[in-house]
């Protein structure tokens, strides 16, 4: 996926389909594809399944609320290996901070204002 641009690599992975359908409601696909050297925290189908119908339906809805969250899971320009995930701090393309920490293949993250 690294050698793809943002939005073909989402659409070419069945796990993250609804990131596609969520990238496409959004004005988003040609900022993301802009995008050199960056990353992005892919929120995974689950991911989407974990909110409850009613958040998760609300939140694809609403196109300003939906794009807040997609850009605050990018860090433009910087891509980050997985030696910097267990104790990172990342401003994202949404301007929040976020915060990683665990192990470099089982990573939790903060978001913080």
């Amino acid at each position: 996926m690294a050698h793809e641009n943002i939005t073909t690599a989402v659409d070419n992975n069945p796990n993250l389909s609804m990131l596609a359908d969520a990238i496409k409601k959004t004005d988003l696909a040609s900022t993301l594809n802009g995008l050199k050297d960056s990353t992005v925290f892919a929120p995974t189908n689950d991911a989407f399944n974990k909110l409850s119908t009613a958040k998760r339906d609300a939140l694809l809805n609403d196109s300003a609320q939906l794009k807040k969250v997609l850009t605050y899971h990018v860090v433009e320009h910087k891509k980050i290996t997985k030696s910097q995930l267990p104790h990172g701090t990342f401003t994202t393309l949404e301007g929040s901070t976020l915060t990683t920490s665990g192990s470099r293949d089982n990573v939790l993250s903060e978001h913080s204002q």
